[in-house]
């Protein structure tokens, strides 16, 4: 141990003699790279901080660049040189004999040190400072950059308090962190409060290297310039937005990192958000101010709504887990690692009300290349000269091509429909006659303008960190707004088996397509398909009772309701002012008020009527109310008029459904008020595990009536007395969908297919629409093996 601390200091001293002397009036910093020989810092980091040399050496600012990491030198410096000589490569426009001169003191400049023990860390550290003290060099910063797993900031982050703060002069200690920050919103919460007990929010910098790209810069710039085209950005104008991350290599040697991340936490809960939040969020008045932007970012971020299980797919590529045999001995959980996925997101703002953000990722996909594509509904008609304009006969699209892509350079594609654009300064108007199409448009309907350089993105933020600019780095309140959206959907997926894909997918199976609220894979769509109740050669379930069937998992059965009840409110608004739909009570509909609710908040609620199908005899505040279920989980967040929402009058002067009381004469006449045919546009309907829907049990005197309203009893329910309706107004509606989940229903399901039982005998029998369509949405752990 002695020889290598010798070894440390003396390195040092000598190294200080490379350095020309500085006086105070110089500014100087020292970079310490913690990992310098790993793979971020090969790629990215040591071209990063030569560009910064090169910059800002000529302007007189000095620099000691340390690498460290926990080999032996003598393993670590064979790597180090030939990362230098490969890694740091010379502006174009440099000569060559002023490039050779620049790496040699580039070179000069940086010595690697062991930091792996406590001690190590005392050392080192006295010996930066020592150096320091000694040339006179008391301002500046000193900036230590984490190149190393997230799982050991913590411990390094504490050595470098204990031992690497100097707590005189001028000199600023910088901490620069990169991603993942935690694996979700707890552990991410616990590293930000063990960080936050050794240094201040000011000091940490946490790096989504996205944010230096050229064209990512460039973003807020173009809609300041671009008011034509920003006043469109909103629900009336744009279909949806699409930000897509596509590479062509796969994980390979990364297996370590990558099956603990996985593609949702490597790329989305991070770089794919923060390319949402710069193409959805308002402009600040002061778009100069770091501080304004920050905040802006932050005002979006948390007006995302989370993602949910049913509007997220991934993917697996078909080599993946041979790679993670050669590489790993742990495969528990490799089978639930997803290399690609795709997630919709919806913002809650009078804004973006209803238009679907669609996030794509993944690795070994078909081509490289990243971009935001915005893409305007075609709603303008045009009325003269149209034989000599493309308005409202194309597309209309604009593009931020971060990289590669059919351009093969970052670019910002616009379609000349939306006017001539005001490019920023950093870009030129770029001419691509020898390309046909791109993003589905032929290149002669679009202004495409190119970055006059691009520089890396690391040599971007590397330099915001010397200059302490933060409007581009990841905040505390940032991160955690961020795994509010993320934290809760990438649990579930963690236990979800991915689709399997070849590379390059040319077979195509992870297309997809967005259904209102929904994503499904085109190749596992439903068809549902209609057949003779006789027929008995079926050899898979697509009808049940002789009338539809959609059958899957409870989320995905849920959804496609959903996204029904959502068709038939389009189009039945599109002739008639009003839309009525009518709810059963019990635990059935709960999932899909969840569903409507958040993701179907585009729908016109203002002209829909919510109806009770039944009530139990309770107060509206009791939790066995079907109304209190319906108010909490629905109509709190959904914009329904009061006077649209019609709850069944149990209670009334404090009586609960008394025989002599005219709740169900009101509600009754309410109904004929509102609907004089009696015909609900859409009924959801339930099953119990005795055949009964609604509140209509077995042997009740109210299966027969010809009342509307009626009051019945469930001998087996604690809260027997119930209000319902009658088969006569259930069987009037133009739409009915029952919904059946859980393995608890398997039974009276098997039941209802073998029996020949009576409607008194199961009541759910009796539904049978007059005129209208009868739609069965089961799950599969209902469903009985037929």
């Amino acid at each position: 141990m002695g020889v290598i601390i010798a070894c440390l200091v003396f390195a040092l001293v000598c190294f200080d003699s490379l350095i020309p002397s500085e006086t105070t009036s110089v500014r100087h910093t020292d970079v310490i790279v913690v990992g310098a020989t790993g793979d971020l810092a090969q790629k990215y980091l040591w071209g990063g901080f030569f560009h910064l040399f090169l910059k800002r050496v000529g302007e007189g600012h000095s620099f000691t660049i340390y690498a460290v990491g926990r080999s032996p030198p003598e393993h670590a410096n064979p790597i180090l040189d030939g990362i230098l000589k490969e890694k740091t490569k010379c502006p174009l426009d440099m000569t060559v004999d002023h490039c050779i001169e620049m790496k040699n003191k580039f070179h000069k400049a940086t010595s690697y040190s062991m930091l792996k023990t406590n001690e190590h860390y005392f050392e080192f550290c006295s010996a930066v400072h020592d150096r320091r003290r000694t040339s006179g060099r008391m301002d500046g910063e000193i900036i230590f950059y984490l190149s190393v797993p997230s799982s050991s900031y913590i411990a390094i982050t504490q050595l470098i308090n204990k031992h690497c703060r100097l707590h005189s002069g001028k000199i600023k200690v910088r901490i620069v962190l990169e991603k993942p920050f935690g694996n979700n919103k707890e552990s991410a919460k616990m590293m930000d409060s063990a960080l936050g007990e050794v240094f201040t929010e000011e000091e940490i910098y946490r790096v989504d290297h996205y944010l230096g790209k050229t064209i990512v810069r460039e973003i807020l710039t173009f809609r300041f310039l671009n008011r034509r085209i920003e006043d469109k950005l909103n629900k009336d104008d744009v279909q949806r937005v699409e930000i897509f991350m596509k590479e062509t290599v796969g994980v390979k040697g990364r297996i370590d990192f990558f099956d603990q991340t996985g593609i949702l936490r490597d790329v989305f809960q991070n770089h794919l958000t923060e390319l949402l939040t710069l193409v959805a969020m308002d402009l600040p008045q002061n778009l100069s101010s770091p501080e304004d932007v920050k905040a802006y970012k932050l005002n979006l971020l948390r007006s995302v709504r989370p993602a949910t299980r049913s509007s997220v797919l991934t993917g697996q590529y078909s080599d993946y887990l041979t790679e993670v045999k050669n590489e790993l001995s742990d495969t528990t959980n490799s089978t639930f690692t997803p290399t690609f996925a795709v997630a919709m997101l919806h913002i809650n703002s009078p804004r973006w009300e209803g238009i679907p953000f669609v996030l794509v990722g993944g690795k070994r996909l078909d081509e490289r290349s990243s971009f935001i594509r915005i893409i305007f509904k075609q709603n303008r008609v045009c009325v003269s000269q149209c034989a000599d304009s493309s308005g409202g006969c194309r597309t209309e699209q604009l593009v931020f091509q971060l990289g590669h892509g059919a351009l093969k350079t970052p670019a910002i594609l616009v379609s000349k429909s939306l006017g001539i654009p005001v490019w920023p300064s950093v870009l030129k108007e770029a001419d691509f006659n020898h390309i046909d199409t791109v993003f589905g448009d032929t290149v002669s309907n679009l202004f495409i303008a190119t970055p006059v350089s691009d520089p890396d993105a690391y040599a971007v933020l590397i330099e915001d960190i010397l200059s302490g600019r933060k409007d581009r780095f990841v905040g505390s309140k940032h991160l955690s707004a961020l795994w509010d959206i993320w934290s809760e959907v990438i649990t579930q997926t963690d236990t979800r088996k991915p689709k399997i894909y070849e590379a390059g997918d040319e077979a195509r199976i992870l297309d997809f397509i967005i259904t209102g609220s929904m994503m499904v894979f085109t190749d596992k769509i439903e068809q549902v398909v209609e057949r003779d109740f006789e027929d008995d050669q079926r050899q898979t379930p697509t009808t049940f009772l002789g009338y539809k069937l959609v059958t899957n998992t409870a989320a995905y059965i849920v959804s496609m309701l959903a996204e029904d009840i959502a068709k038939k409110v389009q189009s039945t608004l599109n002739h008639s002012w009003n839309f009525h739909i009518a709810f059963s009570g019990g635990d059935s509909p709960k999932r899909l008020f969840h569903v409507l609710a958040q993701q179907f908040a585009h729908l016109p609620w203002k002209r829909i009527h919510v109806w009770q199908m039944d009530e139990r005899c309770v107060p509206f505040t009791d939790f066995q109310s079907n109304f209190y279920h319906l108010q909490d989980l629905f109509l709190s967040f959904v914009p329904i008029p009061h006077e649209n929402v019609h709850p069944m009058p149990v209670d009334i002067n404090g009586k609960l459904c008394a025989t002599r009381d005219s709740g169900r004469i009101s509600y009754g006449e309410s109904l004929k008020y509102h609907l004089p045919d009696l015909s609900f546009d859409y009924s959801v309907l339930g099953l119990g595990s005795d055949g009964h829907t609604a509140s209509l049990f077995p042997n009740s005197p109210a299966l027969s009536t010809d009342m509307k309203v009626v009051l019945t009893e469930n001998t087996s329910d604690h809260f027997s007395r119930r209000m319902t309706l009658t088969f006569p107004v259930i069987n009037n509606s133009k739409h009915i969908s029952v919904l059946v989940t859980g393995k608890e229903k398997s039974n009276i399901l098997k039941q209802l297919e073998e029996s020949e039982g009576s409607v008194s005998d199961f009541p759910i029998l009796g539904v049978n629409p007059a005129g209208g369509s009868l739609v069965w949405y089961i799950d599969g752990e209902a469903l009985p093996e037929l």
